[in-house]
């Protein structure tokens, strides 16, 4: 099992915290790829920002747990969005999440 990892998503609009799970039986690459093409695909059809983060999370989550470098469909990507975590970070308090735990 690989740790996936969170990270931290900043723009004027505001910020979020995205985490994935572990990948299980595939690998780390492409994951923050495919996190990012989910996000420009969702802003590219006028999706707000968080559930463009979600779509993304979701398709980064599909590509830890596949074997090699593959962009699923969303049939095969959809069933991955109840294993990531998308929160709003509001300004001035800190979140609980690893993304910015630097103790």
């Amino acid at each position: 099992m690989q740790d996936t990892g969170s990270g931290l998503f900043v723009t004027g609009e505001g910020q979020w915290q995205v985490n994935l799970p572990d990948a299980v039986q595939g690998t780390t690459s492409s994951v923050w790829e495919a996190l990012v093409t989910g996000l420009l695909a969702g802003r590219c059809h006028k999706i707000p920002l968080e559930d463009s983060l979600e779509i993304g999370a979701t398709a980064a989550a599909y590509a830890a747990d596949e074997v090699g470098v593959e962009f699923g469909s969303p049939q095969d990507v959809k069933g991955y969005r109840v294993e990531v975590e998308v929160h709003a970070i509001e300004e001035g308090k800190q979140s609980k999440g690893p993304a910015l735990d630097y103790g």
